[in-house]
Formats: structure tokens, C-alpha cells, sequence
């Protein structure tokens, strides 16, 4: 309880930091890990109790709270579980956020989940991985089918920001911004 109350201070205190950024939007993680089978319930409500405050406070100050699918054993880890963290709130005040990471071994299921999130999606953390952890490495660089995830963006006529969670290559802050420029590029870019 002391941890969780400690966790719901700091994300009421980044609900006022970003009025103070004019930031919209406020990614929220649901848990922290590793969590157990027999606890996962239980867990869930606590998480639930927490977004209602956190929701409430979203809304006072015309702020949007985005639940980031998380991986592991994390709540959230699953489209179903953004689901059940999210069922009752108002969706213009609580959607999700796509870290693009987090599937872990199933990046060939990254379409299907935007698909499934749809007007929800509120935010993105985009990176590459190595399909078996989180890497955070610059766009095609791992096993992402990027085409195919920018099409899914398409599908469900995703016009949300496009925030870049990865280490850049270069040594100099030009270089690491032309680094994330062409990443940037080569995913908005149809391809022939």
C-alpha cells in the first residue's frame, strides 16, 4: 500500500507538471514487476482505485491519461488487460499508449494490437527490438514489420503523436537528431 500510494502521488504530481508543459497527454505505467499469478487480481483493483483519482485529476485539468502496455508479468502486458484496467473510464480521458517494445516475443502480433486498441490509442513509444526483449533501438533495426505497423496507423486513422522511445547512433546532438530525422523519415515514407 505504501508503494502504490507513493506511485499514485508522483503521477497526480505529473498530471500538474504537464499543465505546467501544456503536455495533453500522460503516460501512466499500471504496475511495477514482477507480479505473481495469485496476486494479479488483486493488483488490479488496487491499479483501478489508482487510475480513478488519476482520471479524475486528467480531467480537471482537460489532460488525457494514456496506459502504456507494458511487458511481462506487468498489468497491461495485453490488450485484454489495457481493457479491463480501462472498462468504465471515459476514453477521451483514459486511453492507451503503444510501446512498440513491450510485445516481447510476439512482434509479429504489433498490427493486430493497434487494430484491437483503435480510437483508445492515445500516444505511441516507438523503438525496435530483438523479439525477445526490450532494446530500444532506432526503428529497422530489429524485427519490426514497420510497413505493416504504420498501415495498422492507417487502418484505425491514428493521428496521435509519434514519440520516439530509442538510443540514437551518432556521437554529436546533430547527429543523433539526423539519426532519429531519418528514422522518422523512412517510416513515414510509402514505400513503392
Amino acid at each position: 500500500p505504501a508503494v502504490r500510494h507513493g506511485a499514485l502521488e508522483h503521477a497526480l504530481a505529473a498530471i500538474d507538471l504537464a499543465v505546467a508543459l501544456d503536455a495533453p497527454i500522460v503516460v501512466l505505467h499500471a504496475s511495477r514487476e514482477p507480479i505473481e499469478p495469485g496476486e494479479r487480481s488483486r493488483r488490479m483493483d488496487w491499479a483501478r482505485e489508482s487510475l480513478a483519482r488519476i482520471v479524475a485529476r486528467c480531467a480537471e485539468t482537460q489532460r488525457r491519461g494514456a496506459v502504456e502496455l507494458l511487458p511481462r508479468s506487468c498489468l497491461g502486458n495485453t490488450v485484454d488487460d489495457l481493457f479491463r484496467l480501462a472498462d468504465g473510464f471515459d476514453p477521451a480521458e483514459l486511453g492507451f499508449c503503444l510501446d512498440t517494445n513491450h510485445l516481447m516475443n510476439r512482434p509479429e502480433t504489433l498490427g493486430d494490437v493497434v487494430r484491437a486498441l483503435g480510437n483508445r490509442l492515445a500516444t505511441l513509444h516507438i523503438s525496435d527490438y530483438d523479439g525477445v526483449d526490450e532494446k530500444h533501438w532506432l526503428p529497422g533495426r530489429g524485427v519490426i514489420d514497420w510497413p505493416g505497423f504504420m498501415q495498422a496507423l492507417d487502418d484505425i486513422a491514428y493521428d496521435g503523436p509519434f514519440n520516439f522511445e530509442c538510443a540514437m547512433d551518432g556521437e554529436t546532438p546533430e547527429a543523433r537528431l539526423r539519426s532519429l530525422e531519418a528514422a522518422f523519415d523512412r517510416l513515414t515514407t510509402p514505400t513503392p
